[in-house]
């Protein structure tokens, strides 16, 4: 792909499912939809296939984080289903000031300053992950120095945006830099860029995460949209939660309306207040008629809901949609049975955008079920993935403390994961995956999320370019194992000796090295190869 061109749209990605009774993976086509594909006309929907560069995404108006030339890498499930996740969208609380993230030293449009002079007195800082090679970012950028003009006449010193380059060169970083008005990491810190991309899950760009400056919190990770949207008045472009934004839709008198594919019910209204005090889980499906994976799905979806509801399972979906108009939703209501928000291309528009930054919907159909607790937190936004497996809600419905790989691929991307790859020795297994999930348990009691633990237990497609990438044999021999770290954001795979054995000690060893960045006197670096 040229540099020049924009990004596919549409994607349709082979996605692994499991057979039972087999060994190894069957594979099936999932499509997604690009949301920005609401602005082109239906007869432009086309499928093509998915593709990554070094393990970021890329998307309609959104470019990978690395240019255009480089080698693509894993293989990875669509945009609109990252790996399964317990996580929620809420900010995430950093040990580290912005300024002690940043480094010594960062450039300002009269040269270098160190970086705890040109932060001071900052309250929010901006992180801008961008590239001239990229042409959403060459759109994004002008509207962006609009926007951080207003910001500052009306804040002053009390924010600061920090650019941080993905230009190949420090030419081009020059060149771009100079339609910034703004501050700039040093182009020659590419490390400390790659582990700014890795620390806030940046996989495509452009990408604007706000903190607050003192302790490192993120205050908005979508903070894109929300300049797009709202503009100077937005400011800091706090991420909305799930909460708040159903519950400022009650306060206004909004309720929830069963579709009219529910047959007698058809109309029936409830607010999501009323459903959570009954012990519900929302399931909130971002979906649009527009959209042919959508619409492939949706029948899917109603099975499974039906026989769900049947057996007394304490699930409620909510259809929010990514339609044109109220009557485009109306018509694509028709083949639902739950419940959904009215005119989401009109009046509860506002509401539909900000479930869908709450949740970070990439692209549809996105099925994300919530729990029902005071915050209305994330159980998984993969429901999807859940929903055609036919996994029992919602027990069934988070991945293992130490899942397969290809189960996960999307952490591979989003995190460093030490993976334990013993598909030819299955003597090995138990006892490894014993070894990992206990120190996976003791990371999440923690509160400690640096690393993935993952296994490989099966030849797979992406076991196999795992191996290609660390220079591994593409099968094994009977009886040997292999130990990864996996850095893919930053190019890195990090090889444990092949007498390394998976222990409780052993784990939190190489845990403890990352830590105390000294990895080296373990094993060795491996460049990724192409």
């Amino acid at each position: 792909m040229a540099g020049t061109q924009s990004p596919v749209c549409v994607c349709v990605c082979a996605r692994r499912r499991r057979a039972r009774g087999r060994r190894g993976p069957t594979w099936q086509l999932l499509g997604s939809c690009s949301l920005a594909s609401r602005k082109l006309p239906p007869p432009s929907f086309r499928p093509d296939l998915h593709f990554m560069w070094r393990g970021v995404l890329c998307r309609h108006s959104t470019c990978s984080a690395q240019p255009p030339s480089t080698a693509p890498t894993i293989p990875t499930g669509p945009l609109s289903t990252p790996a399964p996740s317990t996580r929620t969208r809420t900010s995430t609380a950093a040990s580290m000031s912005a300024a002690s993230l940043l480094g010594d030293t960062l450039l300002t449009k009269a040269g270098e300053t160190s970086t705890a002079n040109a932060l001071r007195g900052a309250k929010h800082v901006a992180l801008y992950f961008s590239a001239h090679w990229c042409p959403p970012c060459r759109g994004f950028t002008p509207e962006l120095v609009s926007v951080y003009t207003e910001v500052k006449e009306k804040h002053g010193d009390a924010f600061q945006l920090v650019f941080v380059s993905s230009d190949q060169d420090e030419e081009a970083f020059s060149e771009y830099y100079g339609e910034m008005p703004w501050l700039a990491l040093p182009f020659s810190e590419r490390e400390r860029k790659g582990a700014l991309s890795s620390k806030f899950g940046v996989r495509g760009i452009p990408s604007l995460i706000v903190l607050e400056a003192e302790t490192g919190k993120v205050i908005g990770k979508d903070c894109r949209s929300a300049v797009s949207q709202d503009g100077a008045a937005g400011f800091p472009w706090a991420d909305p939660t799930v909460k708040g934004a159903l519950a400022e839709y009650e306060a206004k008198g909004g309720k929830l309306r069963r579709c009219a594919g529910a047959g007698d019910k058809a109309g029936e209204e409830t607010t999501a207040t009323e459903l959570v005090a009954s012990g519900k889980h929302l399931l909130l499906y971002f979906s649009a008629a527009w959209c042919g994976p959508c619409k492939a799905f949706t029948p899917r979806l109603a099975e499974y809901y039906n026989k769900a509801v049947a057996d007394g399972v304490p699930l409620e979906v909510v259809f929010v949609s990514s339609d044109r108009s109220a009557e485009a939703q109306d018509e694509y209501a028709k083949s639902m049975p739950w419940l959904e928000i009215p005119d989401c291309a009109g009046a509860n528009k506002s509401l539909e955008s900000a479930l869908s930054r709450a949740i970070g919907v990439d692209g549809i159909p996105t099925l994300a079920a919530l729990r029902p607790d005071d915050e209305l937190s994330v159980l998984t936004d993969d429901g999807r993935t859940y929903v055609m497996k036919d996994r029992a809600f919602p027990a069934e419905w988070v991945l293992p403390l130490v899942p397969e790989c290809e189960d996960a691929v999307e952490s591979l991307h989003r995190s460093t994961c030490l993976l334990v790859m013993e598909e030819e020795a299955p003597e090995k297994q138990d006892a490894s995956m014993a070894a990992l999930e206990e120190v996976a348990r003791e990371a999440k009691d923690k509160g400690d999320d640096k690393f993935s633990f993952m296994v490989a237990t099966e030849t797979s497609q992406i076991t196999v370019r795992i191996r290609e990438l660390a220079k591994l044999p593409a099968r094994p021999k009977v009886g040997q194992s292999a130990a990864l770290l996996l850095n893919i954001q930053e190019d890195r795979i990090f090889k444990l000796p092949s007498t390394w054995e998976a222990t409780a000690d052993s784990v939190r060893t190489v845990v403890s090295a990352f830590t105390d960045n000294k990895l080296e006197q373990l094993g060795e670096v491996v460049a990724l190869a192409a």
